[in-house]
């Protein structure tokens, strides 16, 4: 599979995935929060498949002018558990209810 397809994309395309973990991370380079979803096939066939972050441009051209970028990534730190909780949360309502 592409690994630049898009989480939601890749649900609708195979109801065989299953979602087997989550990585979250801050960007350096655009200091988003971003969760990493990690898929695996249901029948075990190709491995897994990991939904990776992508900066988008205005978030990176908006980073670089921060003036104290160390600060908002520690900040952002201090966010990633409640952020990956809504995450985890929110995916198991797409699972059981179809959608958001």
């Amino acid at each position: 599979m592409n690994p630049k397809i898009t989480y939601l994309n890749i649900l609708d395309l195979n109801d065989d995935l299953e979602i087997v973990g989550y990585r979250g991370h801050i960007c350096e380079k655009c200091t988003i929060i971003n969760i990493d979803t990690i898929f695996r096939h249901n029948d075990g066939e190709n491995g897994q498949i990991e939904i990776t972050h992508t900066c988008n441009s205005k978030l990176l051209d908006d980073a670089q002018l921060k003036l104290d970028k160390d600060k908002t990534i520690t900040d952002q730190h201090e966010k990633l558990p409640e952020i990956m909780k809504k995450k985890v949360l929110l995916d198991r309502k797409l699972c059981l209810f179809g959608s958001y």
